[in-house]
Order: structure tokens, then C-alpha cells, then sequence
């Protein structure tokens, strides 16, 4: 007499294509007919489970997502950058900016992120497409590689004079400022990650809307597709 032994398991979605942050689960009675080992059942759900969590992102043991797998491999290839500066005490209602272009005979750039830090108030704006008028100070891009040689083809700086006429605005934001010793950072977005290429440019800009005089800092990261 054959008896039915009845197996409750987890049924996964399979990830495809497109990136998941979360994964919906629901249960089904699986029978099993016969005597045969479940070792083969169990090994296959194990197969399966593994090759999800190579999909899945990363975690710290904090449960902190480590989203950058893309990035640290460009760094691990040398193709990946970043770009600095510190302005000292900008005037209240004063403005800075930095400039980033792609020359029309570069290679295509992706920006992973914009990181502005202020100890004061004020407003960010980021635009596409500025017309440069003059050159400003061109800040040499460091890679994040310390062993790599390749060097990048952004150019990236500040006070440069551009034209906002015909430029975009892509998008607006605010620093809520800090007190004291102590500085607001935010990483201003520019639709998540923006790929720019060859011939395109942007400008970030940063207006003190304090009563005083306060310290800015902005910074570009970003990797560079290379040919293979």
C-alpha cells in the first residue's frame, strides 16, 4: 500500500529580467508518492534558493542594502571616478556650480550619484545641456582604482559661465542646512542614475539662502563604458 507523504514548501517567483525588491511567496501541497528519498526534492530546493540569492542585493549584517555591484565592479576594472570640490565661505545668497560635459568624442558616462554638503540652508538645482560660454577651473577626476592607469575623458570643474537659456532643468532640491560644527550632506538625484552621452553636459548649482556666509562641497561619481 503506497502512502502519500504530503510536503508543504515555499513557492519562489523566479527572478527575471528586471530587478526585484521584494519577493511576494505563497505556500502549495506538493505530494509525493511512493519511497523514494527526498533527498533529490531537497536538493533541488536548495539549487533553487541559491541561485535566487546570487540574484537577490546584497545585505550587511546591519540589513543595510549594498547597491552598488555595478559600481564596484567598474572600480574593480578601473573605469570608474570621482570629482571634488570645497567652496569656503559662500557669501549669503551667493551661488556656486559645478560644471560636467562629456566631449562629443568620449565615451559614454554614467553619474551614480551627486553629493552636495553645506553647513548652511540653501537650494540645489541640477540642469541638463548648459551652454558653456567660459572655462572655468578643470578639476582632474580621480579613479577610485588606486592601482589602475586609465585615465577619464569627463570634464568636470567650477565657476565655469554657461547659458541656462536652452538648458533643462532636471531637477530642484534643498539643503536643510546645518548648525554650528556640524554639516548636512544629501545625495541630490538626478533620476536615479543618469547616463550621459558623448556631446552632453550638466551643471550643478548650489544658492546660499542663509543670512551668513557658510561652506559647500560638491562631488560627482561616476563610471565610463570603455570598449571592449
Amino acid at each position: 500500500m503506497r502512502k502519500k507523504l504530503i510536503l508543504c514548501i515555499i513557492t519562489i517567483a523566479l527572478l527575471v529580467a528586471i530587478p526585484v525588491t521584494a519577493i511576494t511567496i505563497s505556500t502549495t501541497d506538493i505530494c509525493i508518492e511512493g519511497t523514494d528519498p527526498l533527498s533529490g526534492l531537497f536538493t533541488q530546493v536548495i539549487e533553487k534558493l541559491t541561485a535566487i540569492e546570487e540574484k537577490l542585493p546584497k545585505q550587511t549584517s546591519d540589513s543595510a542594502s549594498l547597491c552598488e555591484p555595478v559600481l564596484y565592479d567598474k572600480i574593480r576594472l578601473g573605469q570608474a571616478f570621482s570629482a571634488s570640490h570645497r567652496f569656503d565661505a559662500v557669501a549669503a545668497g551667493a551661488n556656486v556650480s559645478m560644471y560636467f560635459s562629456v566631449p562629443s568624442d568620449g565615451t559614454t558616462v554614467t553619474i551614480v550619484a551627486i553629493e552636495v554638503v553645506t553647513t548652511g540652508q540653501g537650494a540645489i538645482d541640477i540642469y541638463r545641456y548648459p551652454s558653456m560660454i567660459t572655462a572655468g577651473t578643470q578639476i582632474t577626476p580621480t579613479n577610485l582604482n588606486m592601482s589602475s592607469s586609465n585615465t577619464s575623458e569627463v570634464v568636470v570643474g567650477y565657476e565655469y559661465t554657461v547659458d541656462l537659456s536652452s538648458a533643462t532643468k532636471a531637477h530642484e532640491t534643498v539643503a536643510p542646512g546645518g548648525t554650528k560644527v556640524r554639516a548636512i550632506g544629501s545625495l541630490s538625484e538626478v533620476g536615479e542614475r543618469i547616463i550621459i552621452p558623448p556631446g552632453n553636459s550638466l551643471i550643478v548649482i548650489f544658492t546660499n539662502r542663509g543670512s551668513t556666509s557658510e561652506d559647500v562641497s560638491i562631488r560627482f561619481i561616476w563610471f565610463e563604458e570603455y570598449a571592449s
